[in-house]
């Protein structure tokens, strides 16, 4: 019973523990809600969202939209590869 019990015990716990990880994700600076005129905004991925972060360079359009609805387009100065896997 023992044994039956400590291995429940290690299969939920193992298996929330993976749950938790994270393989990709964003983070988009400034994080405020107002911003001022020519503002320089980064996006951040990591892992596999590096594809994502990728693809603005190639087919892929970043715009800003206001809450009237006004679409701004952005333009793309450059994109950076760090250490984590450049090779996506």
């Amino acid at each position: 019973m023992k044994k039956a019990f400590l291995i429940l015990t290690l299969s939920f716990t193992i298996q929330l523990s993976y749950a938790e990880c994270a393989f990709s994700g964003f983070k988009f600076y400034p994080e405020k809600r107002e911003i001022s005129q020519n503002s320089i905004f980064i996006i951040e991925g990591y892992s596999y969202s590096q594809k994502v972060i990728n693809s603005f360079s190639k087919n892929r359009q970043a715009y800003l939209e206001s809450e009237d609805g006004t679409i701004v387009d952005l333009l793309l100065e450059e994109v950076l590869i760090g250490q984590m896997d450049g090779s996506l």
